[in-house]
């Protein structure tokens, strides 16, 4: 804790005294003092005479006896000027500085745009030197005139230009035909554009080979199937033909009846990257044929009907979907059927309506009765179909529910008391009406 000017009290106790006076000393030895009136009699501010504050301003009348470490000859007065600096002497420059100012030609300029880097068809020339030289030489049949007096340099042809790899046109235009057993007109040509020859007529002694544009073979042609698949139609090229066949006998496509395993009949590939096969195999006489897809494990597995050449869906059965799910487009008959059928319209052979006709039937009803009324029964059911039960409910305010009982006479719900009595007449038990309201419960089973 901190300093407490209201300890210790002076209205308290002796035995209270050291630990508080112990505690004040503590907190003045220890803690913070806060806001104290001076120091030194002495103030905080910024005026002379005050205990310097760095508050942001202005402290006068300090003396300080040093500025970061230095002296105050370390640092020029106000009004402080030096001399002008000469060739040998320094001044407000070296002289060296100064040297290299007188230096400098009256009215220089600054230094102008040049070329450091010369690009000669993808060979950079570079300067070595602050003042290079770059040379132009003359090739074969080339000129270079240099005119001095107006920096320039006459690039020409000095003779008949060996080779011209990019020539824009010939010096001389052609003509271009084709003569002989191909004829073409003559077309201009000097080189600066594209030209087409137009062949009028071509004229063979004999072709042998290939004719790329003939219209139908010089002597027809038969297309025989042979084997157990057979048919034929005659070709000559001037038409499509379609060839009838008759299969005599379906051929296996491996034996598979002198080994186990399996052997794949139709394989292909799907939808880019998924696969389909038919095939066949099995061990010991347990063969088996298998339609099978196969990527991701939920390629679906569909049989279909169309009408026309595959032109119009008519219903679709899915043997497999992708969650394994089986789907029938109209009814399914069996002389079996086992596990859960949602929409079956037969059990073991019979119908829903035998079913329902064999079942039993029972009926449950319940509810109040007050005393001396008759005990309903469920709709549609015999007395001899049901079975009831009764007990108290409600009784008047002056029974007793130990002395009385409920019961029923048949269907009858009754209430009574019973009490013993001894009279001139009569000495013995005897039972009295008691109004009350009876809970019931009839079952009724078909």
């Amino acid at each position: 804790m901190a300093f407490d000017a209201q300890k210790p009290q002076d209205q308290g106790y002796l035995a209270d005294f050291p630990p508080e006076m112990r505690e004040q000393l503590r907190a003045i030895i220890h803690d913070e003092i806060v806001n104290a009136g001076l120091l030194m009699g002495l103030i905080p501010g910024n005026a002379g005479g005050n205990i310097a504050v760095n508050n942001g301003s202005l402290n006068q009348n300090l003396n300080a006896a040093m500025l970061e470490g230095k002296s105050a000859e370390a640092f020029a007065l106000m009004g402080h000027t030096h001399g002008a600096a000469t060739m040998s002497s320094d001044g407000m420059m070296t002289a060296a500085d100064k040297v290299k100012l007188n230096s400098i030609h009256a009215g220089a300029e600054e230094n102008q745009n040049a070329f450091s880097v010369v690009d000669v068809g993808g060979t950079l020339l570079q300067a070595d030197n602050k003042t290079d030289t770059l040379t132009f030489a003359a090739g074969n049949n080339i000129s270079l005139i240099p005119d001095a007096a107006n920096d320039r340099i006459t690039i020409g042809l000095s003779g008949a230009v060996e080779s011209a790899n990019a020539a824009g046109k010939l010096s001389v235009g052609r003509t271009i035909a084709i003569d002989g057993k191909v004829n073409a007109a003559g077309v201009a040509f000097d080189g600066t554009r594209n030209i087409s020859l137009n062949v009028t007529n071509v004229t063979a002694d004999s072709c042998t080979g290939n004719a790329a544009t003939a219209n139908r073979l010089s002597t027809s042609r038969i297309l025989r199937l042979a084997g157990n698949t057979s048919g034929e139609a005659s070709f000559d090229g001037s038409g499509n033909v379609t060839i009838d066949t008759t299969t005599t006998s379906a051929q296996c496509v491996e034996e598979m009846s002198a080994r186990n395993g399996f052997k794949e009949l139709v394989k292909a590939c799907m939808a880019l990257n998924d696969f389909f096969r038919i095939g066949v195999g099995g061990d010991n006489n347990g063969g088996y044929a298998e339609i099978a897809t196969a990527d991701d494990g939920n390629e679906p597995i569909i049989v279909r009907q169309y009408t026309g050449m595959f032109q119009n869906l008519i219903r679709t059965l899915t043997l497999l979907d992708g969650n394994g799910n089986t789907t029938f487009p109209g009814h399914v008959t069996a002389q079996a059927f086992h596990s859960n059928a949602d929409s079956a319209s037969r059990l073991e052979g019979h119908s829903l309506a035998q079913i329902q006709a064999m079942a039993t039937k029972v009926a449950v009803l319940s509810g109040t009765i007050a005393h001396g009324a008759t005990i309903p029964l469920p709709e549609g059911y015999t007395e001899a179909q049901c079975k009831w039960m009764v007990g108290i409910y409600e009784l008047s305010a002056n029974a007793n529910s130990r002395d009385v009982k409920c019961q029923t006479d048949g269907r009858t719900v009754r209430f009574y008391k019973t009490r013993y009595i001894k009279a001139v007449n009569y000495e013995g038990w005897i039972n009295d009406g008691v109004a009350g309201v009876a809970s019931y419960i009839v079952i009724g089973v078909k």
